[in-house]
């Protein structure tokens, strides 16, 4: 095993394998894996490589050949003396050619007079090189003390915007660089003339940073693998110390069917435009196509337009006539508590009053609180109430037909009841949440009274564990394949 194989890694904290690293990946072993790691086949054959290869050596230690023999271009390019130290070894950094050998240059300059152009021309290039790398340094400079420039806002809890921008460089997951890279990056920042913070005051704004919270943040994972963190809102007060105004966005509202109806200026289940979400009817459902229709989603509802047939409520009760308000409100199902006490006013006060009398009452009523309260959320930032109204899962399934049809199937014999307990008693629920085994008897003894929880979980194994029951004839084929279905919607 060959020590000068690996080379030590500060911020890795483990060796790195030079021949691995140089003809495959870059590969890094623990210490005291370095034997182990020797003997591998991939090391052996990077080893053989490395070993074959010849030596490099840094262009600053190789030879300089008489000048006389080079071209004008030839003459230009040179190399920076890094005085020995392992930097120099690993880069390469073009720079004017008066940085390399000067004695050997002033040797090739002080020739006799016929050469005395050559040597001019040598020092015009010289000359140009050396403009364009001040150029350069003035714009590295330039922009190292942008980067370090403070704003007057304040950095809190850092110093500065420099140690801020530090330690992002050394701690994010997205940027992380070492601690000898970023102290390397900082020391010539600094020798160009910018305004760079050390790496202690980095390393101490960062402790005081964590000082100043008195838990860390969390870390949480986006759904595209990318890390993140977080803090509680009373953690963010530090800096000022003060209280906060929190203005949550309501999303949602999830209520049973009544009160969703009341909220949405619904005219509820018993109208006939019934549904509050589309402008689905009962009319026709007598017929095989209108049935169809009623079970297939509408014309979803927008709160524009059941605010403009609110209004259209209003200008039917400014004549006075209450059948056009009730044509109106069944053909659109549209009612809403606030607006029918506005309603009955105009109505009231259209039969005696003046047609300015009516129209100053009815501005009077616009401008208050004339509909439901959810509907003003509309108008600060597009709240749709309609849609965001989710449909009640437990009356409007579980305890509606769900429930019926377990009673249907538990209907009849005895004999059939206590089959069906059997099965239901038998039926595993190891992939359901929240419950053990079902008590088939007291489910079948009690169907009409069962919560809707009970009916869940015999909806989720009722289409397998009653299959063999249609085998027997126990149940019908379609009362097993109503189960079916009601198993695709439980899920």
């Amino acid at each position: 095993m060959d020590e000068d194989d690996f080379q030590v890694e500060p911020a890795r904290k483990k060796l790195k394998c030079l021949p691995c690293s140089t003809y495959d990946l870059p590969t890094f072993v623990e210490r005291r894996h370095k034997a182990s790691h020797c003997k591998t086949r991939k090391h052996r054959a990077c080893k053989e490589r490395h070993d074959a290869a010849p030596a490099r050596q840094p262009l600053r230690l190789l030879p300089v050949n008489d000048l006389s023999d080079l071209s004008d271009d030839d003459r230009a390019g040179a190399v920076m003396d890094f005085g020995g130290s392992d930097l120099g070894e690993e880069f390469s950094i073009p720079m004017p050619m008066d940085l390399r050998e000067e004695g050997q240059f002033w040797q090739e300059a002080s020739r006799p007079d016929e050469d005395n152009d050559l040597a001019q021309h040598i020092a015009e290039e010289i000359e140009q090189v050396n403009e364009g790398l001040d150029a350069m340094l003035r714009a590295a400079m330039d922009g190292v003390q942008a980067l370090a420039q403070d704003e007057p806002s304040g950095w809190f809890p850092f110093n500065s915007k420099a140690t801020l921008l530090g330690a992002i460089f050394w701690m994010s997951p997205r940027h992380a660089i070492s601690k000898t890279v970023l102290s390397l990056a900082l020391s010539l920042a600094t020798s160009f003339g910018g305004n760079a913070p050390s790496m202690y005051a980095c390393e101490r704004d960062l402790k005081q940073a964590r000082a100043a919270f008195k838990t860390q943040p969390e870390r949480h994972v986006s759904p595209t693998n990318e890390p993140f963190y977080s803090r509680r809102i009373a953690e963010l007060l530090a800096q000022l110390k003060e209280e906060v105004v929190i203005r949550p966005f309501l999303l949602a509202v999830f209520c049973d069917n009544p009160m969703a109806a009341e909220m949405t200026a619904s005219i509820g289940l018993n109208g006939l435009q019934f549904c509050r979400l589309c402008d689905a009817t009962v009319v026709g459902a007598d017929t095989a196509d209108g049935f169809e229709q009623y079970l297939s989603p509408g014309e979803p509802r927008t709160t524009d337009q059941t605010l403009t047939t609110l209004r259209d409520l209003l200008d039917k009760a400014a004549t006075g006539v209450k059948a056009r308000v009730d044509e109106l409100r069944k053909e659109s199902g549209v009612k809403d508590g606030r607006c029918e006490a506005g309603i009955t006013k105009l109505l009231e006060v259209a039969r005696i009053g003046s047609p300015a009398v009516i129209d100053q009452l009815k501005q009077t009523i616009l401008t208050g609180e004339w509909h439901g309260p959810l509907f003003k959320l509309h108008d600060l930032y597009g709240f749709e109430v309609s849609k965001c109204t989710p449909v009640e899962v437990l009356h409007t399934w579980l305890l509606g037909p769900a429930k019926y049809l377990w009673i249907t199937t538990c209907a009849g014999t005895e004999a059939k009841r206590k089959a069906i307990g059997l099965r239901i008693s038998a039926a595993p629920t190891s992939g359901i949440a929240d419950t053990k085994n079902l008590n088939g008897s007291y489910l079948v003894s009690n169907a009409g009274s069962l919560v809707g929880k009970d009916v869940k979980f015999i909806a989720q194994v009722a289409a397998v564990t009653f299959l063999p029951l249609v085998e027997d004839g126990t149940i019908t084929s379609k009362v097993w394949e109503a189960w079916r279905w009601a198993a695709t919607i439980m899920l």
